[in-house]
């Protein structure tokens, strides 16, 4: 979490629980923080541009823990998680066609090419990235639910800035790629055999 925020939240915490004392490097853990800051300091009265701007702070996995607070934060941070999954879908996007522009212009020269190795990556997760949108997509448009998986996004993050950057290093995003790789089939089998199972016996599915 970003330290500000973390701090911010600390101090609160620090003068609500009587009988208590919480120094600053305690650890509070983030759903009880914000459960008593939603009940106690009226949390959802602020603007909900407001509500996100503070939410902006946090990685999409936070993100996505905090739905299980209330109905209400759950509606803004599954719009947080959507709003994300789309901007890294075309950000992934530029940073394809950049490695595209830098790369081989010819598959005769593809081997012996200096990015060699960091286009195959990209490449391939870049279509990783896809099946992902093909997976959650559909019933996203249909409000059925969010992208789920917060923390597939940060992942998602930290290999674009990784292969963004001027010197990309390849060791760590050969390293990305991999846990992008297991993450993304982990998250995709999940959803197909238990949520869209769900949606079925709910009668969600149009």
């Amino acid at each position: 979490m970003c330290e500000p925020v973390l701090c911010a939240l600390k101090s609160v915490a620090k003068h609500t629980f009587s009988g208590f004392t919480i120094s600053d490097t305690d650890y509070i853990p983030l759903l009880l923080i914000i459960k008593w800051y939603e009940v106690n300091m009226a949390l959802l009265q602020l603007p909900k541009e407001l509500i996100e701007h503070i939410f902006s702070f946090l990685s999409y996995e936070e993100v996505a823990k905090i739905r299980e607070v209330s109905r209400e934060l759950d509606k803004i941070c599954q719009g947080l998680l959507n709003r994300g999954f789309i901007q890294l879908e075309e950000r992934r996007i530029r940073v394809q066609n950049k490695i595209i522009s830098q790369g081989p212009s010819s598959d005769n020269d593809l081997n012996n090419h200096p990015l060699f190795i960091e286009y195959m990556v990209v490449m391939l997760c870049g279509m990783t990235i896809c099946f992902l949108g093909v997976t959650y997509n559909e019933y996203i448009k249909k409000n059925k639910c969010c992208f789920i998986p917060g923390k597939l996004l940060d992942l998602i993050r930290r290999f674009l800035d990784t292969a963004d950057s001027e010197k990309i290093d390849c060791d760590l995003l050969m390293k990305l790629s991999k846990e992008l790789k297991n993450d993304s089939r982990i998250a995709m089998d999940h959803f197909h055999n238990s949520v869209v199972i769900d949606f079925a016996h709910l009668s969600l599915i149009d």
